[in-house]
């Protein structure tokens, strides 16, 4: 599902579905303003990239789950963000990166196993509230940021 908006922003709204053997899952990107997915109860499996929040690009996901995906959760623009709460990553190349400078990927209450890399962080930004639990992966990088529980 390719989201990309050229005129105004807009909205993806996704529950309860699935998405399987295709090149992208769900890209999110916009020349103006903001484009957002809300994705709940998705399962995304056998893909080439699960959610990429390209330019302009904002995700949630709730209660996903990403298998068996060369790459799970990108934020590929410097104004890609993806919030993931409740979720599962895993059996994938890469669980969760940022590609670009400035892009956002914030983490709470996940389970991201057994990928080649659990987290990479070349640029950008992965925050976590301390929630995740990350293992089995053939390598992963720390969060470099932190969200704040209240």
């Amino acid at each position: 599902i390719d989201v990309a908006r050229t005129a105004d922003a807009g909205t993806l709204t996704m529950k309860n579905v699935s998405i399987s053997k295709v090149a992208t899952g769900v890209r999110l990107t916009t020349t103006v303003g903001t484009v957002v997915g809300l994705l709940e109860h998705v399962s995304m499996n056998n893909l080439t990239t699960a959610i990429d929040a390209a330019a302009g690009g904002q995700a949630l996901l709730r209660n996903c789950s990403i298998n068996r995906s060369g790459t799970g959760v990108l934020a590929s623009a410097a104004s890609g963000l993806v919030s993931v709460e409740g979720s599962s990553i895993s059996y994938s190349g890469t669980c969760v990166t940022t590609s670009a400078a400035g892009g956002v990927i914030r983490l709470s209450d996940n389970a991201i196993y057994n990928c080649s890399t659990g987290i990479a962080i070349p640029n950008g930004q992965v925050a976590s509230d301390g929630t995740n639990r990350v293992f089995g992966n053939g390598l992963t990088t720390p969060p470099n940021a932190t969200i704040t529980l209240d």
